[in-house]
């Protein structure tokens, strides 16, 4: 038998979002309020360079997220993730 341990996060306790551009290295932090008006173009806040060859992918994205903070008091949802070794 193997026991795997998690970590549960609450929707409701996550209040950033981190975005590592992969070109210009720079890492910055979004709150997720926040993430539909970072993501609308797509593209890095940096550096300008398109972080997914598909523009909408981003948006979508902090769409999904935006209504997943919207109905936090509906309904209890928790990003489970494996705790670290």
């Amino acid at each position: 038998m193997t026991v795997q341990k998690t970590i549960q996060v609450p929707v409701s306790e996550l209040t950033k979002v981190r975005i590592t551009c992969k070109e210009c290295q720079v890492i910055t932090e979004i709150p997720l309020d926040q993430m539909t008006k970072v993501f609308r173009s797509g593209k890095c806040p940096c550096c300008e360079r398109p972080l997914t060859e598909h523009e909408q992918t981003l948006r979508e994205f902090a769409l999904g997220v935006r209504m997943m903070i919207d109905i936090k008091d509906r309904v209890g949802l928790e990003f489970v993730l494996p705790a670290p070794e």
